[in-house]
């Protein structure tokens, strides 16, 4: 398998692991028979795992830079969300918030 090929199939293993996880969650709701407790605990295997995920591609890619003023990156970030369908609640230019909703 080409070297290409190998951190995607990582990234689906970690999706069917989070939806496995995910799954138990929700069944578990369903039925009642749940505690605050183990909901906690659910959501934070599911946190645990996307961040192992998340800092294996960091480790593995790194980071980039780019060099822009902060106008335009604030501008494309809120283009961005936007062309994915977000809908921007609040923003601040300053601060370099932006807020945003969209359907479930």
């Amino acid at each position: 398998m080409p070297a290409a090929g190998r951190p995607r199939m990582r990234h689906w293993r970690s999706r069917r692991r989070f939806l496995a996880v995910l799954s138990a969650v929700i069944t578990s709701l369903a039925t009642g028979c749940v505690t605050q407790d183990e909901i906690s605990g659910a959501i934070g295997d599911v946190n645990r795992e996307f961040r192992q995920d998340y800092e294996a591609i960091l480790a593995k890619k790194g980071t980039r830079s780019y060099n822009v003023n902060r106008g335009a990156a604030f501008d494309a970030a809120r283009s961005a969300l936007t062309r994915l369908g977000m809908t921007i609640e609040t923003q601040d230019p300053g601060l370099g918030y932006i807020n945003v909703v969209a359907p479930g």
